[in-house]
């Protein structure tokens, strides 16, 4: 993941994404991420550059959910 979207997916969870600045938002960063330069500069470092829809990140977002919260009640784990 790259830092850029490392930073919109953190702003998205917590902003409408019908607002005005997150279709901006992801405009810009889905451009960089296109980009092969920047592609390849994160692949050097082990990052793979990938972006998405606000909406593909809800339905991302949802499916991590229910997996870790699956195994997280599977493990029998609590907070401490």
């Amino acid at each position: 993941m790259t830092i850029a979207a490392t930073l919109y997916n953190d702003f998205e969870t917590h902003v409408e994404a019908r607002l005005p600045i997150v279709k901006k938002l992801n405009a810009d960063i889905a451009q960089v991420v296109a980009d092969p330069d920047f592609r390849q500069a994160l692949a050097v470092r082990g990052f793979d550059a990938v972006s998405s829809s606000p909406e593909e990140l809800a339905q991302f977002l949802a499916k991590d959910y229910v997996k870790f919260r699956d195994l997280i009640q599977k493990l029998g784990l609590q907070v401490e």
